[in-house]
Formats: C-alpha cells, sequence, structure tokens
C-alpha cells in the first residue's frame, strides 16, 4: 500500500510538467483564454503529486525500517504538501467549470469577457485555499513534544 503512492507521485509531476512546458513553450497555447485554468491546475496537481512522493517516502521508512521518528513539523508539513495541491486543484475544477458555463451559456460574449483576469484571480484563490490548510494544521499544535507516531490526518 505504501509504494503505490510512488507511482501516482512520479506520474502526476511528469505528466503536468509536460502541460507546463507545453503552456510556457507556445505562444498559440497561451492564447487561449482557457489554457490559463489549466495551467493553473497543472500546478496544483504537481504539487500533489511531490506531496504524494512525501507521504510515500514516510511510509516507506516506517514500513521498512519501523522507525516512528518524526518530530511533528514532519508529521504535520509531510502530509500538508498533499492537502494544498488537493486544494488547489478543487479550486481550479471548480473556476473551470464556471469558466465553461460561461463559454456555453453565452458564446458571443465570452471571448470579449477578462477570462484571463478570471484564471488570474482564481489562481490565487486556490492559493489562498491550498496555503489555509497549513495555519489549520499548525493551530494549537505544541512542536516542542514528540509525537509517538504521525497521524496523517487530525
Amino acid at each position: 500500500m505504501q509504494s503505490t503512492y510512488i507511482p501516482i507521485g512520479i506520474f502526476g509531476i511528469f505528466g503536468n510538467a509536460l502541460v507546463l512546458i507545453a503552456y510556457l513553450s507556445y505562444k498559440k497555447m497561451r492564447a487561449i483564454d482557457c489554457a490559463h485554468l489549466i495551467a493553473a491546475l497543472s500546478v496544483g496537481n504537481v504539487i500533489s503529486g511531490f506531496g504524494a512522493l512525501i507521504i510515500s517516502a514516510s511510509r516507506l521508512q516506517i514500513a521498512i525500517f519501523n522507525d516512528f521518528n518524526f518530530s511533528r513539523f514532519n508529521c504535520i508539513f509531510g502530509a500538508v504538501v498533499v492537502f494544498i495541491g488537493l486544494e488547489m486543484s478543487q479550486a481550479i475544477t471548480m473556476a473551470i467549470a464556471i469558466d465553461r458555463l460561461k463559454a456555453v451559456s453565452d458564446p458571443f460574449a465570452y471571448p470579449v469577457a477578462k477570462n484571463r483576469l478570471f484564471a488570474g484571480i482564481s489562481f490565487l484563490l486556490s492559493i489562498l485555499a491550498g496555503l489555509s490548510n497549513i495555519i489549520l494544521s499548525v493551530v494549537g499544535v505544541d512542536f516542542s513534544t514528540q509525537p509517538l507516531r504521525c497521524n496523517w490526518c487530525k
């Protein structure tokens, strides 16, 4: 079970990095309004991929070496990376749904709308949604005590 996160993380990082490379390499790609939201979604998915690798490395260390010697900092921030990426991905997916609804409901007004501004605001809101996990994860935690083991959720 611990090793299943490794290919998920690797493929998530690799596939979404290709999307970001295509977005950054081709000017035609950046000219498409919805492409900004797709690139933002790829950023969230890359972060989730790194988080999956962090969690799998921690869980493999526990499984192989029977080593639970993690500080509270490692326990919390090892798992929070995935949650940041997931929150970002969820927020951007919602923004893509709203963008597509706008495009379908009024196709003549969509090309002249401020879609890039909407994409930028959506990306910033997704970052704030992801970072709120860090704040909520550390409120009331005593970092000076060593946990018996990592609880991946509170």
